[in-house]
């Protein structure tokens, strides 16, 4: 997806099928929002990071490491 098209669709609380509800928390690298597919109107978690608070070589292992205790759930 182009960035700005992402962007345009952020504004509108939406990526590609996901709608967002609402802000379930937040952490140290971002929110984690409550999402619905707007066809299948299945509920979702999920997790939107800010590239820019993952600053050194420790944020990169946290991050994926979670990455890979998802993958496993």
């Amino acid at each position: 997806m182009h960035n700005s098209k992402l962007a345009l669709t952020m504004e509108k609380n939406q990526i590609g099928d996901y709608k967002f509800v609402k802000t379930l928390g937040q952490g140290t690298f971002g929110k984690v929002k409550q999402g619905i597919h707007i066809h299948t109107q299945q509920k979702v978690a999920i997790k939107i990071l800010e590239k820019r608070k993952i600053t050194d070589v420790s944020d990169v292992e946290r991050v994926t490491r979670e990455i890979h205790i998802l993958k496993i759930v």
